[in-house]
């Protein structure tokens, strides 16, 4: 039965709680507040008005079954990208959230200068909430058939050269993050994600055989990182602070986020268009440049095929050219006519 509640002298508030629907009204008139309470309880008895699942339960139900079979740096990054549509969405009734609403979240979005590439990357966590919901029966279709993500540029390479590496390492030196230098080495020195390092685990990390276990990778595959040369001494002057994660917060042992301090340390560098996927790039780019072959590349980075490491083909083909004209320059003396014809 409905609760009749008086408030502030002259208000009157129905409050009900049937078969799990949840509803409170406010009249001027007690008898007005009773007739409501009345009709809708038999609307609720009939089946014309059904329960209500708010957007924030659907979160968590879909977190608390889905989350886990994650890999920990997606984990993270979900989470928090889960709980930015939340904050903008808000948390109506799952079924009032429209196509509409997730086309104007995504203006949003750029509004706060997130990329278009990676409001897609939001965009591809949320999907499959709704998903979620269409199984879970709380809606009977997801409104994502209706949502487009933006086009993206193909994909570009953009890579440190020798002078920007070095300004960039003494601004992350510089920087009041205790952990920005590390991760920055690291990502320069295997090609790591930013979320495979930040979601890192001492148990992963095995300085003895010299080997990082990446157990659950992007690609949903087990990948094993060599931890070589000047890698080792890194991992060895981190604190641990008695936490499970390599780089975690001093205070709450959680994985910190470094992505702002990054962008500082970027723009003190003077350096331009650069993004923490880019050092993935400059790895890789080093790596062709150096005469690997790309089936290594591919291994090191993580990718199962082929088709993703030939952006950096030609980068080993200019590399080659180079190396080539410097030996016919070294050679010009003993090789004249060649020299000559080739001018």
């Amino acid at each position: 039965m409905a609760t009749i509640k008086q408030r502030g002298g002259d208000k009157w508030q129905a409050q009900i709680r049937k078969l799990g629907v949840r509803m409170n009204k406010t009249f001027s008139d007690k008898s007005e507040a009773q007739a409501w309470a009345s009709k809708t309880e038999k609307l609720i008895i009939n089946g014309e008005i059904k329960p209500t699942m708010p957007f924030a339960q659907v979160l968590n139900e879909y977190k608390t079954i889905h989350m886990p079979d994650k890999a920990a740096g997606t984990q993270l990054m979900q989470n928090s990208q889960l709980a930015v549509w939340l904050e903008i969405l808000g948390n109506p009734d799952i079924k009032q959230i429209s196509a509409v609403d997730i086309n104007r979240a995504k203006t949003a979005l750029l509004k706060r200068n997130i990329e278009k590439a990676t409001v897609n990357r939001y965009l591809q966590a949320l999907s499959p909430v709704f998903t979620f919901a269409v199984e879970q029966g709380h809606i009977s279709d997801t409104p994502f058939k209706h949502v487009r993500k933006f086009k993206e540029p193909a994909g570009r390479v953009r890579y440190l050269q020798q002078e920007e590496i070095t300004r960039l390492l003494t601004e992350c030196k510089n920087s009041t993050s205790v952990h920005l230098h590390s991760v920055v080495v690291i990502a320069l020195l295997t090609g790591m994600r930013y979320n495979e390092i930040r979601g890192l685990k001492w148990r992963d990390v095995d300085l003895k055989n010299g080997v990082i276990v990446l157990e659950n990778t992007k690609n949903g595959t087990q990948r094993s990182v060599p931890v070589v040369g000047r890698l080792i001494d890194i991992f060895r002057d981190i604190p641990s602070n008695n936490t499970a994660y390599v780089f975690a917060s001093a205070r709450t042992g959680r994985p910190v986020n470094l992505l702002l301090t990054f962008r500082k340390a970027v723009k003190r560098a003077n350096i331009e268009n650069f993004h923490f996927h880019d050092l993935r790039h400059t790895a890789a780019s080093y790596l062709a440049m150096s005469g690997e072959n790309l089936l290594i590349i591919a291994e090191i980075l993580g990718h199962r095929t082929l088709s993703m490491v030939k952006r950096y083909a030609h980068l080993s083909d200019q590399h080659k050219a180079s190396a080539l004209e410097k030996l016919q320059q070294n050679c010009s003396t003993i090789l004249p006519e060649a020299n000559k014809n080739q001018a």
